[in-house]
C-alpha cells in the first residue's frame, strides 16, 4: 500500500473499531431488568437493536484484530508482534482486572454505594489472583482473554493457514465442527465457547493472509450487497427458523456489512477521542450499570426513563473517556498508556 492508501485504510479501521465499541456499550447499557415498568414499543426497539444489530460487534472485533495481525505477518516479524501484544493486551488486561477488584472491594465498604454492588467480597491472595487472571469482577474481559489466547497461538494458526488451500480447508472444517456442535459432547463448555469464537478469528486471519484485495476491494458496492444478502439469509435461519447454529454466521456477515458500508461512505478523518476504544471497552460496563441504577432510583422504573438513560449512557461514557484521557495523558502519561492499551496515537502514526 502507498502511504496515502495506508492512512485511508487505518482511518477506516479506526472508524470501524469506534462503531463496534459503541455497539458493545449499547449491549451492556440494556436496562430492562432495572426499569421493569415496560413500555412495549421502547422495549421492542431496544431488544431488536441489541439482539439483532449490536451482537455483530464482538465478531467484528475478532475479525478486525486478526486481519490486522496477519496482513503482514511473517515468521521473521512474529516475535516482535507478540512482544507488542504484551503491552497492548496482556499488561492492560491484568491491570484492569486488578482495578476492578479494588473498585468492587472498596465500593462495598462505602455506605449506600455498597448496596449497588451486592454482597461483600473477600480480601485474600486466592481472590486477588482469581480476579486478576480470570477477570472475576470484570466479566466483559472474556473477549480480551480469548484475544490473548488466539494471539499467542499465532505460530500454530499461521502454520495452518499459510498455504492458501490448506488454510481454507482448516477454516471450513472449523466452521463445520462449530456449526454442527460435533465437539460439544467431548470438551468443556468454556473450551467449546473459545473454539466457536475462533471461527471469527480464523476468518479474519485467513483474510489478512490471502484475501486483502477482497477486504479492500474496488467493487465496494458489490461487496456490500453480497455480504448484506448473506447476512439476511443467516438472519432468517438464525432468528426466524430459530436455528442457533446460524447465529455466528450472521454475526460475521453482519460485521462485514458494517465494514463495507464504511468503504461506501465518504467518512471524515477520525477524531482523536474516537480512538479511546480500549479505555471505553474497559470502563463501560460498570459505568453503565451505575448510571442505570442511579437513573432508576431518581427517575423511577418506567421504561420511558429507561429509554432516555439508555440513549444517554454512550454519550456520558464518551465524555468521561475524553476528559479522563486529557487529564491522564498530560499528568500521568505512562499510566494512561497502560490503561488505554497504547491505542490512542494519531491516525498518521499508526
Amino acid at each position: 500500500m502507498t502511504n496515502t492508501k495506508e492512512v485511508e485504510f487505518r482511518n477506516k479501521v479506526s472508524w470501524y473499531n469506534f462503531i463496534l465499541c459503541m455497539l458493545v456499550v449499547c449491549i451492556h447499557s440494556q436496562n430492562m431488568y432495572i426499569f421493569t415498568n415496560n413500555v412495549p414499543w421502547i422495549n421492542t426497539i431496544i431488544t431488536f437493536f441489541i439482539e439483532r444489530i449490536a451482537i455483530c460487534a464482538v465478531a467484528g472485533f475478532f475479525l478486525c484484530s486478526s486481519f490486522l495481525f496477519y496482513r503482514n505477518l511473517t515468521w521473521k516479524n512474529m516475535i516482535e508482534k507478540l512482544k507488542r501484544r504484551i503491552n497492548t493486551l496482556v499488561i492492560p488486561f491484568l491491570m484492569w482486572n486488578l482495578i476492578y477488584y479494588l473498585i468492587h472491594f472498596t465500593a462495598r465498604k462505602i455506605p449506600y454505594l455498597g448496596g449497588l454492588f451486592g454482597c461483600q467480597i473477600p480480601l485474600n491472595i486466592q481472590e486477588i489472583l482469581h480476579s486478576i487472571f480470570l477477570y472475576k469482577y470484570n466479566p466483559v474481559f472474556w473477549f480480551m482473554m480469548y484475544l490473548i489466547i488466539f494471539s499467542y497461538l499465532s505460530p500454530l494458526i499461521y502454520l495452518l493457514l499459510k498455504q492458501k488451500w490448506v488454510g481454507l480447508f482448516i477454516v471450513i472444517v472449523t466452521c463445520y465442527l462449530s456449526f454442527t456442535s460435533a465437539l460439544a459432547p467431548f470438551i468443556h463448555p468454556k473450551i467449546l465457547d473459545l473454539f466457536n469464537w475462533s471461527i471469527c478469528y480464523l476468518v479474519g486471519a485467513y483474510s489478512g493472509l490471502h484475501l486483502q484485495n477482497v477486504c479492500m476491494t474496488k467493487q465496494k458496492k458489490f461487496a456490500l450487497f453480497s455480504s448484506f444478502l448473506v447476512a439476511i439469509v443467516c438472519f432468517y435461519f438464525a432468528f426466524i427458523v430459530e436455528n442457533s447454529a446460524w447465529i455466528m454466521s450472521y454475526r460475521i456477515f453482519g460485521a462485514m456489512v458494517i465494514w463495507y458500508l464504511l468503504w461506501i461512505l465518504n467518512i471524515p478523518k477520525v477524531q482523536h477521542w474516537m480512538q479511546n476504544t480500549f479505555f471505553i471497552y474497559a470502563i463501560h460496563q460498570i459505568v453503565a450499570l451505575f448510571l442505570n441504577k442511579i437513573g432508576c432510583i431518581v427517575l423511577g422504573t418506567s421504561m420511558y426513563a429507561g429509554g432516555i438513560v439508555f440513549l444517554l449512557i454512550p454519550l456520558f461514557i464518551l465524555l468521561l473517556s475524553n476528559v479522563f484521557e486529557r487529564i491522564s495523558s498530560r499528568f500521568f502519561p505512562h499510566i494512561w498508556s497502560i490503561l488505554s492499551g497504547g491505542r490512542t496515537k494519531k491516525i498518521q502514526t499508526i
